[in-house]
């Protein structure tokens, strides 16, 4: 049996396909690794004062994450960004209530967070709009990991 942390993933029969055993390898791999992305976003995240329990938040960790595994670096536009978000969610939700949620949610971190924190961060502005703040989560996302 291979095991991915304590749920089974997968129940092979001896003897083993090697063609099998090296997708179902992978396939946990990846997993671990999408996980372990996540994991170094909330922890970035932790850094300044969001409303967890917020759609906002929640929207902001998926725009994250899809950059991360999809290696953008840079968002010119983020309605596009906004947009694959709302095909993953759901159809009935518009993208504009996703910007919304998401700006919402980093104007309302901008008034809890200490200033000094954001200096640190974002020492061009004391304000980030939701380009300035996602693309400079990016920044140091890559540059710090």
């Amino acid at each position: 049996m291979i095991k991915e942390n304590i749920n089974y993933y997968k129940i092979l029969p001896k003897p083993f396909d090697i063609e099998n055993l090296i997708e179902i390898l992978k396939k946990i791999s990846n997993n671990s690794i999408k996980n372990e992305s996540k994991k170094r976003i909330i922890s970035l995240l932790n850094n300044f004062n969001f409303n967890k329990s917020s759609v906002g938040y929640t929207y902001l960790i998926d725009i994250l994450n899809f950059c991360i595994e999809n290696e953008i670096k840079y968002i010119n536009n983020l309605k596009n960004i906004y947009q694959k978000l709302e095909l993953k969610y759901n159809k009935n939700l518009s993208y504009k209530k996703i910007e919304w949620n998401i700006e919402k949610s980093i104007r309302t971190m901008n008034n809890y967070t200490d200033p000094l924190i954001l200096n640190k961060y974002f020492s061009y502005t004391n304000f980030p709009s939701s380009k300035v703040f996602i693309n400079g989560l990016l920044y140091i996302y890559y540059d710090k990991f």
